[in-house]
């Protein structure tokens, strides 16, 4: 067993895990098939990265709402909450 800390932790490794893992080979071809399955997924169905917001009706504040899991998440002026609806049914009155 090795043992190593990494960022101040001390973790604990077998010697053929270790080996197999610093494997520069090995490394190579894991990259390599996992370039080939990103690209696969690529085509599938682009990646959508960031919070879409949108405007919800208000006579007093500006409130922006925008899907993550479990519900919403409402932004009104400088506060931020979460509103639990895990179907996303809510439209927004």
């Amino acid at each position: 067993m090795w043992r190593f800390t990494f960022n101040q932790e001390l973790y604990r490794c077998a010697n053929d895990v270790l080996i197999s893992a610093l494997d520069r080979g090995a490394l190579k071809a894991l990259v390599a098939s996992d370039a080939d399955t990103s690209a696969a997924r690529a085509t599938e169905r682009p990646i959508q990265r960031g919070l879409r917001w949108e405007t919800v009706a208000s006579s007093h504040f500006s409130v922006l709402r925008t899907k993550v899991p479990g519900g919403w998440l409402i932004s009104a002026d400088a506060s931020l909450t979460f509103y639990p609806d895990p179907a996303h049914l809510w439209d927004g009155t």
